[in-house]
């Protein structure tokens, strides 16, 4: 039983093992994809400050109301794909926490089988060793009766 317990448990640490690197890489796309979007969302917090400094410039001087409104209504565009961004940037957030719980959790179970397969691995070394203990003192047992006749 000794013999086939180990590669049992080596298949199942080994398999734990695959199924925590595909839930990390599933982890790290998704930290790239909220990186993405937090990055968007820079570049559009950083247009809304230029558009925003540029109808400032261009309502202190004298400009056509057209000029303006463009300006204004880029700006509101801005704004919504800003709250569109900030929505995504949520839920990609919310997904690489799940992810990330998901890593510790699959990390957990790769830990449990690792330690119950070197307990396994000990068990069949000290059963081994009680075996052949046993076998000595029988052997030593033999011999002794064996010198011990007259």
């Amino acid at each position: 039983m000794s013999g086939s317990s180990k590669p049992v448990w080596s298949i199942l640490t080994a398999k734990a093992e695959r199924e925590l690197r595909g839930i990390q890489n599933k982890r790290d796309n998704a930290l790239n994809k909220k990186n993405a979007a937090s990055q968007r969302k820079d570049k559009i917090d950083k247009l809304l400050v230029e558009y925003s400094n540029r109808l400032n410039r261009v309502l202190e001087r004298n400009h056509s109301q057209d000029e303006s409104t463009h300006y204004r209504q880029f700006i509101i565009h801005l704004h919504n794909l800003r709250d569109r961004t900030l929505e995504e940037l949520e839920n990609r957030e919310g997904a690489y926490k799940i992810a990330q719980k998901d890593v510790v959790v699959a990390d957990a179970e790769r830990l449990k089988l690792k330690r119950l397969g070197e307990r396994a691995q000990s068990k069949a070394i000290k059963e081994q060793q009680r075996k052949e203990n046993k076998e000595f003192e029988s052997q030593g047992l033999t011999q002794f009766n064996l010198n011990s006749r007259p």
